[in-house]
């Protein structure tokens, strides 16, 4: 969804350098050894969240990454994971030669979050069984909007509950949604979230090594600069704000990203 009346602000480049920053910044606030530690084998490594606290704050920042941004910004209503798609399709910034595992990286957890899945739970607060069909993306935003919220503004999120329901053919009364709601909460956040997580980590890891990549020859450029000469933009880079977004992407490029490369194990991609 486009706003033309804020679209025309910014150059296209400048639009990339500004979408850039704003996924960087919430993939690394995920993306911290301050939240989780892996433990294993980098090819063959499992998550571990230090406290309950972290695991939550996790999930709610993950759901900001696959929410739509304020269109006011760069003119598209669109989440964090979509502009970085757009941007595999028309870069601008980076290199059209570097692009490929973004690309990759990307599509995978474009493909994964969307996924329906089909779980059979007891849900003793209604005393009832049911077969659910839910995306992933379902889980989350439940998940953790429960988290985030109390019970006076869930309101929203047992309406969604009830279309869930209602998908796979069971009808809920709102009074029964608002019932089964941390019931709902205790499987589908502390057993299949938690089941996925390192899964997760490394697919938002994957995407985040690969905007670095995609950035290394702009980075390149910019170290050839000798300190004598004045710095020059990219050309058509002239806001501002879309300086400084390029200046801090740059500035991202000096350290590699806090969690190195690594793969989940196999034992926690089987499941939900």
């Amino acid at each position: 969804m486009k706003d033309s009346s804020r679209s025309q602000s910014f150059s296209e480049i400048e639009r990339e350098a500004i979408t850039l920053k704003i996924v960087v910044d919430s993939l690394n606030s995920c993306l911290t050894p301050l939240l989780f530690e892996l433990r294993g084998k980098k090819e063959d490594a499992t998550l571990y969240f230090h406290e309950e606290l972290y695991q939550k704050y996790f999930y709610i920042v993950l759901m900001d990454f696959f929410s739509p941004i304020d269109a006011n910004i760069i003119g598209e209503k669109l989440s964090c994971l979509d502009l970085i798609s757009n941007i595999c399709l028309k870069q601008k910034l980076g290199s059209t030669d570097l692009v490929g595992n973004l690309k990759k990286s990307t599509e995978k957890l474009q493909n994964w979050i969307k996924t329906e899945i089909n779980i059979k739970k007891w849900f003793p607060d209604i005393d009832m069984e049911c077969d659910l069909i839910l995306s992933r993306k379902d889980i989350l935003y439940i998940c953790s909007n429960i988290s985030k919220h109390n019970l006076g503004r869930l309101y929203t999120i047992a309406g969604k509950v009830r279309k869930i329901f209602r998908r796979s053919n069971v009808e809920l009364s709102l009074d029964d949604a608002l019932v089964l709601i941390y019931n709902f909460y205790e499987h589908f956040n502390d057993d299949v979230l938690n089941y996925h997580g390192s899964n997760i980590a490394e697919m938002i890891n994957n995407i985040l090594w690969g905007i670095h990549e995609y950035l290394q020859l702009e980075f390149e450029k910019m170290l050839q600069k000798k300190e004598s000469q004045p710095f020059i933009y990219p050309n058509n880079l002239e806001s501002k704000f879309a300086k400084e977004c390029y200046w801090d992407l740059m500035s991202f490029f000096r350290t590699k990203p806090s969690i190195g490369k690594f793969r989940a194990t196999r034992y926690l991609k089987m499941r939900y």
